[in-house]
């Protein structure tokens, strides 16, 4: 009555909200004001139990039942509220679940790792048969592009990927989409990803649209995050030790841990401990370079190959080569630090050897690397280039640690310029998708999807809120593209089991439930969180 008041009849207090900010605290208020009012019901159901029993104590035994349950109301309310807070499961993840959880992420990896690349043009092929020998599916769509380029990013932040793996891999695919044919900036349904030729026939999904979309927007903050992330910390240790610990899983199935024992030991002591400071963490990863050499090297001797262990064998090497290549290309100047220019340090002074403590205690990110900021390095290389008369044993130390400091930096900056490349052509590619033609402003709903061969919009019609088009949904509204009102035209239809509410879908399927929620938040005790 209030809002219809003030809407109609007075006009006035029409931008009245409470901030986000201090809603906690009045949450907190209403609920210590709902406590005493609870409080001060048990102390009216104590005081009328005392009249009755004075006045008609022949009532009390029947009112007695009732009066209990008003007295016990505080404590009620406090069990309720515990419980609505306890209500939905998460907390710490234990160590053992973290382990499985990491081993199938890196089990994971493994289709894309296989099968993206320069032969399917960077793009992901739609499914690899096993059983049925037909092997892959040399088709894409928008929405396995854009996993792919989420699962890329995904590979990199759990240690699979170098950083300078992650931006060439994204880039090269974002350079394939880009001379894709598309209509109205979305892209089509399906693509040979040999030819490149969209198939027949030709046709805008919303689906996919919305999921490419979601995956753009995550993309373009993620690749705009790497590069002021550490270009090396313990992510590519715990990702070397997840490789490792799918291949002691194979070589267990495969009765064959005893044969290399040695070397799994060596590597085993290796990866115990995770580093944490620069130079402990280059000189772990240097040291994992010849056991695992070794171990690769020893199974592709054998005949036959080893199948399974020998492909995680390999695929352990390439992983601390890549690591160690990047160290390579990024890294020399703080191992010349570390370890090769003491005789510099100390003829340059105190302040010298302060700047290299300082260079040495934190791992530079890639941008701070190209811009030259990273703490200590630039005041070092100022008083080498400053250090007036160097004795002759020293003036080559003083050359060769410029140079690797200016290659670093070049290396850098042209990697920044990549990942640069990366971030505008996601953007280019979300800002060209509109949503509007999808969407019936009559029905108030998502079409299916838009038929280009026909020139047609789809007769069928995303009515139900439990749906995969729900992130389209929820991204054309926050992009503006369609009004909000359409949120609250989906219908949320439920039916229940076992004692508990299920928001109903067409099919009951998880992409239908779960996929969505891949990017969007899920709410506690929700309909939606309790059917997922």
């Amino acid at each position: 009555c209030r809002v219809w008041f003030r809407r109609w009849v007075s006009g006035k207090h029409l931008l009245q909200w409470t901030t986000a900010q201090a809603a906690p605290e009045r949450m907190r208020a209403q609920a210590r004001s709902f406590f005493l009012q609870m409080l001060s019901i048990s102390a009216l159901s104590v005081c009328l139990a005392v009249v009755l029993y004075f006045v008609r104590p022949g009532s009390l035994p029947f009112a007695a039942p009732f009066l209990s349950l008003w007295v016990r109301s505080p404590l009620v309310s406090v069990i309720l509220k515990a419980q609505a807070a306890g209500g939905s499961p998460g907390g710490v993840v234990s160590a053992a679940r973290e382990e499985r959880v990491r081993r199938t992420a890196r089990q994971t990896w493994r289709y894309f790792a296989d099968f993206v690349g320069p032969d399917t043009s960077w793009l992901p092929p739609d499914n690899f048969q096993v059983f049925q020998g037909r092997g892959l599916a040399m088709r894409t769509s928008p929405t396995n592009i854009g996993l792919w380029l989420l699962s890329a990013l995904g590979a990199h932040d759990f240690g699979y990927l170098t950083v300078d793996e992650v931006i060439g891999r994204i880039l090269q695919s974002l350079r394939t989409v880009k001379g894709l044919q598309r209509y109205n900036g979305h892209l089509l349904n399906w693509y040979d990803i040999r030819t490149l030729k969209p198939l027949a026939p030709r046709y805008v999904s919303t689906v996919d649209s919305g999921n490419l979309l979601g995956c753009l927007w995550t993309l373009h903050e993620g690749m705009r995050e790497v590069v002021d992330k550490p270009l090396l910390g313990q992510q590519a240790w715990r990702g070397i030790r997840d490789t490792f610990g799918v291949l002691r899983t194979v070589l267990r199935e495969a009765d064959r841990l005893n044969e290399h024992r040695r070397v799994l030991t060596t590597l085993q002591e290796h990866l115990t401990d995770p580093p944490e400071q620069m130079m402990e963490i280059i000189r772990c990863l240097r040291r994992a370079v010849a056991p695992t050499a070794l171990l690769a090297n020893a199974l592709r001797e054998e005949k036959p190959a080893t199948g399974e262990v020998l492909y995680w064998a390999e695929r352990l090497e390439l992983e601390v080569a890549a690591w160690v290549s990047l160290m390579d290309r990024y890294f020399s100047w703080a191992e010349l630090l570390a370890e090769g220019v003491d005789g510099l340090l100390a003829e340059l002074g105190a302040e010298a050897l302060e700047a290299r403590d300082r260079a040495l205690a934190h791992v530079p990110s890639l941008r701070a690397l190209a811009t030259g900021e990273v703490p200590g390095l630039r005041d070092l290389s100022r008083a080498v280039e400053k250090g007036g008369e160097l004795s002759e044993v020293v003036r080559e130390d003083a050359r060769m640690l410029l140079e690797t400091v200016e290659k670093a930096q070049w290396f850098a900056g042209e990697m920044l310029a990549r990942q640069e490349e990366v971030v505008g052509e996601s953007l280019a590619l979300a800002e060209g998708m509109g949503m509007q033609f999808l969407y019936d402003a009559e029905r108030r709903l998502f079409a299916i999807g838009y038929n280009v061969s026909g020139q047609r919009l789809d007769g069928s019609y995303y009515d139900l809120f439990a749906s995969e088009a729900r992130l389209a949904s929820y991204l054309a509204i926050a992009r503006g593209d369609v009004p909000t009102k359409h949120w609250l035209a989906m219908a949320r239809p439920y039916g229940s089991m076992r004692r508990r509410r299920v928001l109903l879908s067409w099919s009951g399927s998880m992409f239908e439930y779960l996929m969505p929620l891949i990017f969007q938040r899920s709410f506690d005790n929700s309909l939606l969180e309790n059917a997922c």
